[in-house]
């Protein structure tokens, strides 16, 4: 199993915009609890509030990073021009970078460490 893992890890390459694209506005979403959370909303309203927004979203044919800031505060008050910071796959993944998160960095660490450890089966 580890053989074929290597050849398959050696071997793969992936379509960074083509998948960015499709998970652009779940990723957000996660943003923006994360967002709402440090504005001091519990952890279940958070994520009810973000998945009422992304259904919104989503009815109106739209991106999360497209909506205006009044779209934003008919579903929290809590939302503030701040919010902005945080609608970007840029902020989504400098987040992340922590042992074994998903941020960009953390990502390649693993896959290197994965590498170096296939290397040794040949």
């Amino acid at each position: 199993c580890l053989m074929a893992m290597k050849k398959i890890l050696d071997n793969l390459s992936f379509n960074k915009d083509k998948m960015e694209r499709g998970i652009e506005d779940y990723l957000l979403a996660v943003e923006l609890a994360d967002y709402l959370i440090r504005k001091g909303i519990p952890f279940r309203k958070a994520h009810r509030i973000v998945g009422e927004l992304l259904l919104y979203v989503m009815e109106k044919d739209k991106k999360m990073n497209e909506l205006e800031l009044s779209d934003m505060k008919k579903f929290s008050p809590a939302f503030e021009e701040d919010v902005y910071n945080c609608l970007s796959l840029s902020s989504f993944y400098g987040r992340r970078n922590f042992p074994g998160g998903t941020g960009e960095k953390a990502v390649e660490l693993q896959i290197k460490r994965a590498k170096e450890v296939l290397s040794q089966y040949g």
